[in-house]
């Protein structure tokens, strides 16, 4: 957990430097303009990633009404599941 918190302010820290700074160069519109770009592409990337490596699963219909449907697989049940090392019971 710490780790994430130096990873999640640090990052939180240098993007609120930037983004200010970029806001006085270019103005806020633009700025505000390319935080929304980088969030989309940052979305798209990691479905990406998700579908290739087939932990998520993207179709889409082009029908008279057009669908996206988004599916994760289940997790496995039954007697075949096996649970972490640190869960199991001394």
């Amino acid at each position: 957990m710490a780790i994430f918190q130096l990873v999640y302010r640090s990052g939180w820290l240098l993007g609120t430097l930037l983004t200010s700074w970029l806001a006085g160069v270019l103005g806020p519109r633009p700025v505000i303009g390319l935080g929304g770009a980088g969030v989309t592409l940052g979305v798209t990337l990691i479905i990406m990633i998700m579908v290739t490596f087939g932990v998520m699963s993207v179709s889409f219909t082009a029908a008279r009404r057009p669908r996206l449907h988004v599916e994760l697989p289940q997790p496995p049940e039954g007697r075949h599941r096996r649970r972490p090392r640190h869960a199991t019971a001394d």
